[in-house]
């Protein structure tokens, strides 16, 4: 169905960042959203962790709009950061504060 991945946590900076994937034949249903709720609701229950931050192809959009209602915003942009389908593509980087919840 899907997977989820905490990684480069930084004890000191007290940010995480997290990966998800929802396999296609799942996607848009919903899954994705209440997958990325419960995700925050859980990374911010340990209130040691100030900030959430995820890295997403500009290219994928249905994925930038579900994290923008979520709450997270588009932070910067790595310019032909990534190399997919024979392109190189953007990569945007997405953030949320604990305390913007």
């Amino acid at each position: 169905m899907g997977a989820f991945i905490l990684h480069n946590y930084d004890k000191y900076s007290n940010r995480i960042m997290f990966t998800i994937a929802i396999a296609e034949k799942f996607q848009g249903k919903g899954y994705g959203k209440s997958a990325l709720d419960r995700i925050v609701d859980f990374i911010f229950s340990d209130k040691s962790i100030r900030r959430i931050y995820i890295e997403v192809y500009e290219t994928n959009v249905k994925a930038i709009n579900i994290y923008q209602s979520c709450g997270f915003k588009k932070e910067g942009i790595l310019q032909e950061h990534s190399f997919k389908n024979g392109e190189y593509i953007n990569l945007v980087i997405m953030g949320l504060l604990n305390k913007e919840m």
